[in-house]
């Protein structure tokens, strides 16, 4: 009879951890991780005051969850041991009984910890853990499960922050296949895996394998429709179009801006400060193909009233707008015009970033070009003196926008003297 109601108070206990646990998840979903630390240590106690080997599973889950919410609480003196002995936990039961639960336990006690010790900056002692979780990973769950994704991408981050580039990649492009595989393209850890490549690729300069993953996801989203997925295209037409434009191809990138700028205008409506966004960007792609003329003036002014209702009269969005006509202007030789919407530019910079902001120097830059090109040559040497101090300050000399402004003032004192 006694035996009976050991057992009995034994489940009620363990029921009590398991409560404790899954109030605690709850409050950590919702980003309370200070009342979530309070419900992992009420489960903590409940374990060691039992001290039962059966409940060596549930002693390693809350160890690791309690370490957690001390980490996202930024106390991690405290998670550290957490980790360490959820680890330990874990790697008893699995050399006393090697299941698919146990190993799935360790997989996670090592991913935790290799987690903790990344976001330490802590490189060298994650990288063990690192390896050993995706490979634990992999014989727990196979080549091409979704539970996958968390080891390689700390892989991925691990390569990036040893400056292993080739080897982050190689991460990154695997983790959007798995997702794609398991979840779909539209799957937002596709979207910010995609991220991440293009991101890489283009820190090391390539452009063609970036644009390539970029129509890549392209395709991949073109047989979904809903509004949520109809955006999701149009960022993917996005992200093919800045690529074009950088790898100096603004024709494809004007045809795929027209792409989404449909579909952005169907789903959001005419005024959404993304429609500016990408009508801004389908300004500058004309512009790069030397188109001057009405219609892409037409799209810098449409860009520049949506920026007008949705961020107010004074913005930067708008103050580079104004900035982006005049030189508009500027390019088809009419120089009154320009001048008038670039003042507009420096006032609005100057009242908004103060008179030692770049951006203000370099409108400044291309106020004192008008003037010179008018012969206004004490006003022109006037502002690139004004433009040559910020830049200093904030560059030093020997920047080369320092020193083309140095040859500026060479060539205006010529006339001056």
């Amino acid at each position: 009879m006694k035996a009976k109601i050991d057992i009995s108070k034994d489940q009620t206990e363990k029921a009590k951890i398991h409560d404790f646990l899954s109030e605690g998840r709850e409050f950590f979903k919702k980003a309370d991780y200070s009342k979530a630390a309070e419900c992992f240590t009420k489960a903590l106690s409940t374990v060691e005051r039992m001290n039962s080997k059966d409940l060596n599973y549930e002693a390693s889950e809350v160890h690791r969850n309690l370490a957690s919410a001390y980490m996202m609480r930024c106390l991690y003196g405290q998670a550290q041991p957490h980790f360490i002995r959820s680890l330990e936990i874990a790697e008893l039961l699995c050399s006393m009984s090697l299941c698919s639960k146990h190993s799935s336990l360790l997989t996670r006690s090592v991913g935790a910890l290799a987690t903790f010790l990344l976001n330490q900056g802590m490189l060298a002692e994650a990288e063990p853990y690192c390896v050993r979780c995706l490979t634990l990973a992999e014989k727990t769950y196979g080549m091409d499960h979704y539970k996958l994704l968390e080891p390689i991408r700390a892989m991925a981050f691990l390569c990036e922050k040893q400056n292993r580039i080739d080897d982050s990649i190689r991460h990154l492009k695997r983790a959007y296949i798995v997702v794609v595989y398991t979840r779909g393209p539209v799957h937002t850890e596709a979207q910010k895996l995609i991220d991440d490549l293009l991101r890489l690729l283009h820190s090391i300069g390539d452009l063609h394998t970036a644009e390539a993953y970029a129509l890549l996801n392209l395709e991949n989203l073109k047989d979904f429709s809903n509004d949520q997925e109809s955006l999701l295209l149009a960022e993917a037409y996005i992200k093919l179009a800045k690529l074009n434009l950088e790898s100096e191809n603004p024709k494809k990138a004007e045809s795929r801006l027209l792409c989404a700028l449909e579909i952005q205008q169907t789903v959001l409506g005419c005024n959404h400060s993304d429609v500016g966004e990408t009508i801004y960007m389908l300004a500058t792609s004309l512009f790069k193909q030397e188109k001057v003329d009405s219609e892409t003036e037409m799209y810098y002014k449409r860009a520049l009233e949506i920026f007008e209702l949705v961020y107010g009269n004074e913005s930067p969005q708008v103050a580079g707008m104004l900035r982006d006509i005049g030189v508009l202007h500027l390019c088809r030789g009419e120089a009154d015009m320009a001048e008038d919407f670039i003042s507009l530019c420096a006032g609005m910079q100057r009242r908004m970033l103060g008179s030692s902001h770049e951006q203000l120097a370099a409108t400044l830059d291309i106020l004192a070009t008008i003037f010179y090109n008018q012969k206004r040559f004490l006003e022109a040497q006037m502002l690139w003196m004004k433009a040559e101090v910020i830049l200093v300050k904030k560059y030093g000399p020997s920047h080369s926008r320092c020193v083309q402004i140095k040859e500026d003032l060479k060539d205006v004192r010529q006339y001056l003297n």
